[in-house]
């Protein structure tokens, strides 16, 4: 399978991060979300949503990554599911 290639920008405005660290964990750490895919270094929690520093909008961690949805039809379609299934149609 080709590599692949992934951009990190915020679905609603498009900010890119920057490397800073804009956001805070529950547990009180602060770091670049997107270093760790979203995975808190401290306490190992998962960041569902990520909120934009810019717009002020939260969007699902997993839509920041641009090309994510090819990425996840190229992995589905080594494993032979169909296509209907991949996106979650419930025929």
């Amino acid at each position: 399978m080709p590599p692949i290639h992934t951009h990190v920008r915020c679905p609603k405005c498009t900010w890119r991060p920057d490397g800073a660290s804009h956001w805070a964990c529950n547990c009180g750490h602060s770091w670049d979300v997107f270093a760790t895919q979203g995975r808190c270094p401290t306490c190992q929690s998962r960041q569902e949503s990520t909120f934009c520093p810019e717009c002020c909008i939260a969007s699902p961690h997993l839509h920041w990554y641009e090309g994510y949805h090819d990425a996840l039809d190229d992995l589905l379609a080594e494993e032979e599911i169909p296509l209907w299934l991949r996106h979650g149609d419930v025929r």
